[in-house]
Formats: structure tokens, sequence, C-alpha cells
């Protein structure tokens, strides 16, 4: 039997348990209750309480502590302990060193990011994380997440604010050079989803958008995702 399998039958670590330390391992070596409440306990009654009352069995279990973070909310992040690390790399491959920073500018990026890995999971994607240190130097464009799709890859974007009208153009640019056949833009919310996807270059079909609220719950990201081409007709329709 592995170390990992070891650890994980000693310190009797759930299904759950071992998704959590994977997240945290796959986005640097942090997570927030915000983001657990919206994920693994989301529709759960108390959704807050029963977040907090798993995590800190997980601390007692020595696999990880908070840090705070100045704020009123969250306080603190959850981040792995030594021993935490060791089991993030032993069960996924996942090396994480030092103390994972905490930064006020990058924390909605990194909340939403989160959120749309996991319910992405669970509607039968398989996203991965595009590390730009180790992103492939053949593709021109590293995206937030990305997934291999039956039709090919699949870029996913984390799209929190507006960027600038030639900063799209480039980027669009890139990403049909690294002929990828769809891209996903994942914005916070309904409001934010049309302020910033009115301004995206068109592509035809090969883009699709979709937002926390619809993706939160869906049974299918057919359900959740909708067309460019359809969003902007139905903008123009409801005007």
């Amino acid at each position: 039997m592995s170390g990992a399998l070891i650890v994980e039958k000693e310190l009797s670590l759930t299904a759950r348990d071992l998704e959590i330390m994977e997240m945290i391992g796959v986005f640097g070596g942090k997570t927030s209750s915000p983001v657990l409440e919206k994920t693994f306990w989301h529709g759960k009654s108390f959704p807050a309480n029963q977040a907090r009352r798993r995590m800190d069995t997980l601390r007692k279990k020595g696999l990880l502590k908070h840090k705070p973070t100045g704020l009123i909310s969250p306080r603190n992040i959850y981040i792995p302990t030594a021993a935490g690390r060791e089991l993030i790399y032993d069960r996924f491959g996942i090396e994480l060193s030092g103390t994972p920073h905490f930064s006020l500018a990058t924390f909605q990026h990194n909340a939403t990011e989160q959120i749309a890995w996991y319910w992405l999971r669970r509607v039968g994607k398989d996203p991965k994380r595009a590390i730009v240190r180790r992103w492939s130097p053949d593709h021109k464009h590293t995206p937030d997440l990305y997934y291999e799709g039956p039709r090919g890859l699949v870029y996913v974007e984390i799209e929190i604010s507006k960027k600038r009208p030639d900063s799209y153009i480039s980027i669009f640019n890139k990403m049909r050079e690294d002929g990828i056949h769809a891209v996903l833009y994942i914005f916070e919310n309904e409001k934010r989803m049309k302020q910033i996807g009115r301004v995206l270059p068109a592509w035809g079909s090969r883009v699709h958008f979709t937002n926390l609220d619809r993706l939160i719950g869906a049974k299918s990201l057919s359900e959740a995702a909708v067309r460019q081409e359809d969003f902007i007709l139905q903008l123009g329709e409801n005007q």
C-alpha cells in the first residue's frame, strides 16, 4: 500500500476530502470559504457552517491550517500543512512549496476559477489549469483552464473585468493560431456576462458564454452555456 493510501486510511479521509485537497493543490495551495460554499456544500442547509466544520476536521487531522487575509470576508484562507502538501504530492502528483500568497487583486479571479473547475467536472469535463511556466511553447495563448472536447481542445477564460478592445483582438488572434476547437467564457454573473459579452470579438459558433449562476448546479454544459451568436441575438431582441 502506498504512503498516500496509508494516510488516507489512517485519517479516514472521504472522497470529498480528497477532492478538496486536490483542488487546493491545483490552485496553488489555497482555497476559501466562499469557494467551498458554492461547490462542495452547494445546496446544503447552512453551507457555511457545514464547510467550516469539515475544514476544521481537516485542520485537526493535520492537513490544513488557516492563513489570515486581513479582510473581514474571507477572514482566513485554507492552506495545506507540510503533511497536507505531502499528501497532495503523493496522491495527485502536484508539488507545492512555500506558503501560498494571498492577493486581494487576484482573489475574485482565483475563487471563480475554482468554482468553475468544480462544476465543469460535474458536467463531465476534465478541466486542467494552464500554468504559464509549464504551458506548451507551441501555444500562443495561455488560457485560465482548458479541457479536451470531443472535437478538440477547448479553452476556458474566466472573465472578471472588461479588457481593452485591442486586447481581446490580440487574444482571439492567438487562440485562432492555436487551432482550438472552441472557447468557453465564464463570467461571475449574468450582469457581467451582458456587459463584457457584448464587446468580445465574434468567432462564429466557436465562442460560448456562461456564468456561475448558470453553471452552478447545471446537469450539462449545454444547459448552462449559450453560443455567442445566440447570446448577441437575444441581447438585441431584449433591447
